[in-house]
């Protein structure tokens, strides 16, 4: 039988670079994050060697399972506080990185500008460059490909946390190629490593990269679900229902 040939994602480039480089290390992720085994990455991590020490969580909690817009509380995974970005706090405080070497930012976006990962992504490469720490981003796939852009940016005088940086409602953009956006347009300071993926063209819908898919956020099962998103969200501004909720 012929092997089938999948994505090589940046979290296993950074995972075979390791040879004791960091001492201390956080995690922006969620258990959507998983490695083609369907390890999560920050089981793989600490299995691997890496010294991580803290988890830092998006929207929807680190499960992926709360309903958005919902705050999400603190926590501890084993001997790993587990610090939400999505509640009391948007960003990390000086004590969540004083103590780092780096952060690694490996986390599923879905390629619309609505979702709100890429935005907690900038908030702690923001906190990166202000602390002095590394912003190691794992590439992964843009599900909806990374070639399409459709839409307009919002009016500076209305960006907010679900528009903002100039993005179109479908961005067409990995999460490294908004790291490095992200760097040249606002923080030059920035130190950043992006761990690119291999196997992996522009064109290419989720379901091309051969890789299992795990979902984001509850009302994501599926990456079909991700090309209907950008424009059913939209419906959330009206008085109509899109059917959040439902899956």
């Amino acid at each position: 039988m012929e092997k089938m040939v999948r994505t090589i994602l940046g979290i296993e480039k950074l995972m075979d670079s390791w040879s004791g480089q960091w001492s201390s290390l956080a995690l922006l992720s969620n258990m959507a994050s998983i490695l083609p085994d369907g390890r999560p990455v920050w089981r793989a991590l600490r299995e691997r060697g890496l010294p991580l020490v803290r988890i830092f969580g998006p929207e929807h909690g680190f499960l992926s399972e709360i309903q958005d817009a919902i705050p999400v509380e603190d926590d501890v995974l084993l001997d790993m506080e587990m610090v939400s970005l999505y509640g009391s706090r948007k960003e990390p405080e000086e004590q969540h990185m004083s103590d780092l070497d780096a952060v690694i930012i490996d986390i599923q976006d879905v390629g619309s500008r609505y979702y709100t990962y890429l935005y907690t992504a900038a908030a702690v490469m923001a906190n990166c460059a202000d602390y002095g720490v590394e912003a190691l981003v794992c590439d992964r796939p843009n599900p909806i490909n990374a070639e399409t852009i459709e839409g307009g940016p919002i009016a500076d005088e209305h960006q907010n946390e679900v528009g903002a940086y100039g993005l179109p409602p479908r961005h067409g953009l990995t999460i490294g190629e908004f790291a490095k956006y992200f760097k040249h347009e606002y923080r030059r300071d920035l130190r950043l490593t992006v761990f690119w993926m291999s196997r992996y063209g522009r064109r290419m819908y989720y379901g091309d990269t051969k890789l299992p898919w795990k979902q984001p956020s509850p009302n994501l099962p599926t990456p079909k679900t991700a090309l209907v998103y950008p424009g059913t969200c939209l419906f959330e501004g009206t008085n109509l229902s899109e059917g959040r909720g439902t899956t």
